[in-house]
């Protein structure tokens, strides 16, 4: 009996020694990141630089920047953010040279350490970091500055059209059961797109205002099947532009200069994030069934086209036969639509910006599909491969990395 409790006591001080905390006298300065780029250096204004130091969680009792100044050293303390992640975070704001040279001191305790490009346990070990300052200035826009922004989530905003609502979701029409119902045109839904289930779940879009926390009647049936989906990914509210820009002037008398928009472009989730074709606006929040109305603009919409049709890419290109060639894309009235909004909330004064990932795109972008399946493809070069596997923003391979 003595002998389990000496072993219990002697593993629970063992495991204790090593749990990063502030006091304990331990950094694990391995977990220690800083780069020279504007991820850590911040330009705010002039030269005025805002610097972040990240740490491992409740490791760092205190964080100092020490930075060259007319060619001498300068200590200043650093205030602490708050832990996320797993992860401490440090800033700063001083006015720094164009090229300068630093380091950083942390603490814990009596444990001080020197970290810069080479590291140490005394002052004479480090290398300090050196950073171009002039490429890490961030060129803001005058119309920015000053500018009251105003992001909206375009699924959740307003519904303006009732015939785009979506008929399926990311998992795809083969996911389900072709929808009931008929659009404003009379013209089926289950026409739009094919390769539905004959049997199955019928998806719908969300009821508007409805509870996040309560599954919808599919979602239930799909839970039945499926014991993964636990949380409401992949639901539609089924907001669009049209909802956008009916609402322009209530934003504008909110005093907004500025409408930051979640992705719009081209896929089937709700978030946009997992981009099919950066070339188009997703027809869910534009024109799923084309009415050939240009919105005073020059394009190719034509009546009766079911952009979901258009999109789909057989043999390399999609019914448009657009390449990597400018030249040949082609508006939907998708776009078209887009281009509305933007020239609407210009004329009230308000400019419209975009969100949409450059770091990665969906499983199913036309070319990563390309080079998935041909390894002599010439879009193989724009993925990150680890042999023949390719790597992915997201733990489940949905995110195709840049």
């Amino acid at each position: 009996m003595k002998l389990v409790l000496f072993t219990l006591l002697f593993c629970s001080a063992v495991a204790e020694e090593f749990i990063p905390t502030k006091g304990s006298g331990k950094i694990f300065v391995e977990y220690l990141r800083h780069k020279s780029n504007q991820k850590y250096i911040f330009n705010l204004s002039e030269n005025k630089y805002r610097v972040f130091l990240r740490a491992r969680s409740d490791d760092v009792s205190n964080a100092y920047l020490h930075y060259e100044d007319n060619g001498k050293f300068k200590r200043v303390a650093m205030t602490e953010i708050g832990t996320t992640r797993g992860k401490q975070y440090f800033y700063v704001d001083v006015f720094l040279d164009n090229k300068v040279q630093y380091f950083f001191e942390v603490k814990d305790w009596s444990f001080v350490y020197f970290f810069g490009e080479e590291s140490g346990t005394k002052r004479e070990d480090v290398k300090a970091f050196s950073a171009d300052l002039v490429k890490q200035k961030a060129n803001i826009p005058t119309w920015a500055k000053g500018a009251v922004w105003y992001q909206i989530f375009v699924d959740r905003f307003r519904n303006g059209d009732v015939d785009n609502d979506p008929v399926f979701n990311q998992l795809g029409p083969e996911s389900f059961k072709a929808p009931k119902g008929k659009l404003l045109n009379d013209k089926s839904k289950k026409d739009l797109t094919s390769g539905w289930q004959e049997e199955g779940i019928i998806f719908s879009p969300r009821v508007w205002n409805s509870s996040w926390s309560e599954m919808s009647k599919w979602e239930k049936k799909f839970a039945e099947k499926n014991d993964w989906y636990k949380e409401g990914y992949f639901r539609h509210y089924g907001g669009d532009l049209k909802g956008i820009i009916e609402k322009l002037d209530y934003l504008k008398d909110l005093g907004i200069n500025v409408i930051n928009l979640s992705p719009l472009f081209y896929s089937h989730s709700n978030h946009k994030f997992d981009v099919i074709d950066h070339r188009h606006i997703s027809p869910e929040f534009g024109v799923i069934e084309q009415t050939a109305d240009k919105y005073g603009f020059e394009g190719s919409s034509q009546k009766g086209d079911s952009e979901y049709e258009l999109l789909k890419v057989e043999n390399g290109t999609n019914k448009l036969q657009e390449t990597l060639d400018p030249a040949s894309w082609q508006w939907t009235q998708s776009d078209l639509l887009f281009a509305r909004l933007v020239k609407e909330a210009h004329s009230k004064g308000m400019k419209v910006v975009i969100s949409f990932p450059m770091e990665y795109v969906g499983k199913d972008f036309w070319a990563f599909k390309d080079a998935l399946a041909n390894k002599e493809s010439k879009y193989r070069e724009w993925f990150v491969w680890e042999e023949d596997k390719y790597k992915s923003f997201d733990k489940n391979g949905l995110l195709p990395l840049l």
